[in-house]
Order: C-alpha cells, then sequence, then structure tokens
C-alpha cells in the first residue's frame, strides 16, 4: 500500500529523471495505490524476469486525484511494475529501482496535455502510462519504504493518439510492503 503527493513538472520526463524539471506546477497529484508482487512460481516472473534482469514483476493499479487549472481529475492507471532490488549497499540503505508500463484513463484531459498537443484535439483521456521509482528503507525496517517516483501519461509517439501529448509529475511518497 503507498501513497504519494506530485508536482506537474514543465519537461520531459527523461529531464525529471536528473531533477532538470523545468519548473513545478500548475497541478498537484495525490495518489494511493496497492501493488501485488507476482509469486516466483507465476510463469511471468520465471521468464520475463530473468530477461529484463529484474528481481519481481509486480501488477499495480493506482488512483489519483489531481488538482488541474482546467479543474479536479481523477486517473485510473493499471500496470505492471518490473522491480530491481540487489544493490550492493542494501546492507546500509535497502533501495529499490523499479520501472512501470501500463494503461491510464483521466476523467478529461489535463491542462498540461492540451498544451503540449500538436493541434488542437489531440490529447485523450485514454493513454500510455509509464512510472520510474526509487524507494529506500532502512535494514531493520525493510518494511517502510520512502520512494522517489515519477508519473507520466503520454500518447506515445503517436500509438494512443496524434501528436505528442504528454504530461509528467515528480513526487515522494511512502509505502508499506507486506510480504
Amino acid at each position: 500500500i503507498m501513497g504519494y503527493v506530485g508536482l506537474m513538472t514543465g519537461a520531459e520526463m527523461y529531464h525529471d529523471a536528473y531533477f532538470d524539471f523545468e519548473g513545478l506546477g500548475p497541478g498537484t497529484l495525490y495518489t494511493v495505490e496497492v501493488d501485488r508482487q507476482l509469486p516466483k512460481d507465476n510463469w511471468a516472473r520465471q521468464h520475463l524476469a530473468p530477461l529484463l534482469f529484474a528481481s519481481t514483476i509486480e501488477l499495480a493499479s493506482n488512483f489519483t486525484y489531481e488538482t488541474d487549472p482546467s479543474g479536479p481529475l481523477v486517473e485510473f492507471n493499471p500496470y505492471f511494475v518490473f522491480r530491481w532490488r540487489n544493490f550492493p549497499w542494501n546492507n546500509t540503505l535497502l533501495t529499490t529501482f523499479a520501472m512501470g508500463e501500463g494503461v491510464s484513463w483521466a476523467s478529461h484531459n489535463p491542462q498540461q496535455e492540451i498544451d503540449s498537443e500538436n493541434s488542437p484535439g489531440d490529447a485523450r483521456k485514454f493513454l500510455n502510462y509509464v512510472m520510474a521509482e526509487l524507494t529506500f528503507s532502512l535494514p531493520n525496517h525493510p518494511e517502510w519504504q520512502v520512494l522517489y517516483r515519477l508519473h507520466h501519461r503520454s500518447g506515445v509517439f503517436g500509438l494512443y493518439c496524434p501528436g505528442t501529448v504528454g504530461s509528467t509529475a515528480a513526487g515522494i511518497g511512502v509505502r508499506y510492503w507486506m510480504e
């Protein structure tokens, strides 16, 4: 179970990865998420995780409330998570890195996506969802994690809709991991 707060950024997602946000806001995300790790004997985990050098594969979905200049909106984002857990400093600070891929539905188009359209009407309620996340926890309390997350919706260069529609938020949060 996880919750986080994020601010919309003015940059492409790859800029956000190294904290070059080109401005934060307007727009704030409030997100609650549930996540389930696939069992070790699951076909996808047995076959896909080794190909990606991932430690685990998870199924997740989050509900997001966004204060947007065009009015409040709600998002629903179901997706797969690929998580890497084996870092050499884990005896001092437990760390995970995760990438997620799925779909996103919004109750209406966020202003940032409308502003990023190549032509009027390109934005869509249903888009691709991508997330990148770093988590940190103390070795004696691995169940409590602090996280930094990038939350990204986009048309995937025309796959979901014409043009380069997209929006990104950077956020921090807390997760309670139940094994």
